[in-house]
């Protein structure tokens, strides 16, 4: 028997750990205007903090996945996921969707 850490939408974070109080100052404009264009900057991001957590069950094979994009990241290398794959696993979707929703 053992415990397995999972996320509230059961895909792992992987990538940049998000700076709140930045994302939040920046992305305001999604709480009036849940379908407005955004770009999220560099300033939303701690620098040269990632995290690689929440794979559940499927640690097995995502875990090793998440290593090669991390590793991507810090040596400025190509990362091997497209673009729609990288923003489903990225930690500040969580905070994008709360604002979205007016919950934060």
């Amino acid at each position: 028997v053992g415990t397995r850490c999972g996320t509230p939408d059961r895909r792992p974070y992987i990538g940049r750990v998000p700076n709140l109080t930045n994302i939040i100052s920046e992305l305001g404009i999604l709480k009036k205007n849940a379908k407005a264009n955004f770009t999220v900057s560099d300033d939303c991001f701690w620098p040269n903090l990632f995290i690689n957590a929440g794979h559940g069950s499927n640690g097995l094979s995502t875990g090793s996945l998440g290593a090669e994009l991390i590793s991507s990241m810090i040596n400025e290398e190509p990362i091997p996921a497209s673009k729609q794959q990288s923003d489903l696993i990225c930690p500040s979707r969580i905070i994008i969707r709360e604002l979205k929703r007016q919950k934060i």
